[in-house]
């Protein structure tokens, strides 16, 4: 790659997408910053060998105390990285009404403290990732000084999952790989599988339909891309909304296989248990485009400058 070492921060590192993205680039992590200690125990396990200097932050970045002392640690920064949790936008909380006020104002808090940093160290590049609701809640050109830009990008242009997400940012155009994998089938491992009890009670229907509500469960063809990985333990819907047929019988999408289809190693380990592993591995960015976006970044085809 050409280009020198970035200095790089990760504002809502999670479990650690970009930096599962970004292994053998040179990309030098300095900070990274969530609220969960679980997020940082996760990405210390993994990649703190990679980026030994790396200083964790367990800071809430929708306190705007927060975001001052993270300017006065952090006085410049070559690459801003970062993915916004979806669920207060998402179509699912939407449509279960769980979208309450306080949830709204604290969400909105933390977007406009992101953009605010980006603003004060004006990176060369920047890359901030959340689902496509984000872009009817980003601030007016008249109140944030200048267009905020953006792009909508599909994963199964790069992997195995359909998965349209917004990207905020300033970085190259990513350029999708030759081979990569291109069906849930080459995800999915051996068993023993976990199944379905009394599946006979439920109707099958394909994965493109959305029922609200009722006994459905959604079947996904492994000789298709995978659609968008959702956290698979809360509730009997979502349970119900990843299943797999196998022989006569169904069985759910194992974790293991939505972190996989999510572009994360086989020997990635989650600090965590299971339900947390769950949902760190369904708000993690799609790590095939971040490799995309950072590989990109690293053959510098761009001028490397913040856009005014």
């Amino acid at each position: 790659m050409e280009c020198s070492v970035l200095k790089t921060i990760d504002l809502l590192c999670g479990a650690g997408g970009w930096a599962c993205a970004a292994g053998g680039l040179p990309i030098r992590f300095t900070v990274i910053v969530d609220w969960a200690a679980d997020c940082l125990e996760t990405w210390r396990v993994n990649h703190q060998s990679s980026h030994p200097d790396c200083e964790r932050l367990q800071w809430d970045l929708s306190n705007r105390d927060t975001v001052e002392n993270l300017k006065e640690l952090v006085p410049s920064v070559d690459l801003v990285l970062g993915a916004i949790p979806c669920e207060p936008i998402s179509v699912l909380t939407s449509q279960n009404g769980r979208r309450s006020p306080e949830v709204m104002d604290r969400w909105r808090a933390l977007l406009d403290n992101v953009l605010h940093l980006v603003n004060h160290w004006r990176p060369k590049f920047w890359a901030i990732e959340d689902v496509i609701q984000v872009e009817r809640e980003l601030p007016l050109p008249l109140f944030y000084g200048r267009e905020i830009p953006h792009r909508r990008i599909d994963a199964s242009d790069f992997g195995p999952q359909r998965r349209i997400r917004t990207f905020l940012g300033n970085f190259p155009e990513p350029l999708a790989p030759r081979d990569h994998p291109r069906t849930l089938g080459e995800c999915l491992r051996t068993g023993p599988y976990l199944g379905i009890p009394q599946q006979e009670k439920f109707q099958r229907i394909c994965s493109g339909s959305n029922p609200a509500f009722g006994s459905f469960v959604r079947i996904h063809s492994p000789d298709k891309p995978a659609a968008t990985v959702t956290i698979m333990s809360r509730g009997s819907r979502q349970v119900r909304s990843w299943m797999i047929e196998h022989g006569t019988a169904l069985r759910r999408l194992s974790w293991q296989e939505a972190a996989i289809i999510q572009g994360f190693p086989e020997d990635f380990v989650f600090a965590c248990g299971m339900n947390r592993a769950e949902k760190m591995i369904s708000q993690a960015i799609p790590i095939q485009v971040g490799r995309a976006i950072l590989e990109g970044i690293c053959r510098g085809r761009t001028h490397g400058r913040y856009q005014d």
